[in-house]
């Protein structure tokens, strides 16, 4: 293995070794909060990378799973605040979406008849 080959792989598994350790933060952390558990089982994928990978890679794991779960919870606040103010999403995806959400996992909630969502 020459070195430029040797650098490619190098950065492959230094990819890979991040991405797992996101995977296996966002994983964990959701099992914690579902369960309920008092544990900060959300840190085992940082301080897998950073035992395999070192410091660096160690650091971008987390600000990986805060940008992914803001951006997730912003994106669920922000189509519900389109929701309440506007009565239906704006965008024919999203309401494709809410019509699912609504009839698959929340067949009887009462909020739904505060807000004119199926005007």
């Amino acid at each position: 293995m020459n070195k430029i080959e040797g650098r490619k792989y190098y950065m492959r598994m230094l990819l890979i070794s991040i991405l797992g350790g996101v995977v296996v933060n966002v994983g964990l952390g959701f099992i914690t909060h579902l369960f309920g558990l008092p544990l900060y089982l959300d840190t085992i994928g940082t301080i897998g990378v950073a035992s395999v990978a070192g410091v660096l890679p160690a650091l971008i794991v987390p600000v990986m799973v805060t940008v992914l779960v803001f951006a997730l919870i912003s994106g669920i606040i922000g189509a519900s605040i389109e929701i309440i103010l506007f009565g239906s999403p704006q965008f024919s995806l999203m309401a494709r979406f809410s019509d699912y959400l609504t009839s698959n996992f929340i067949p009887n909630l009462n909020l739904i008849s505060l807000y004119p969502i199926y005007c």
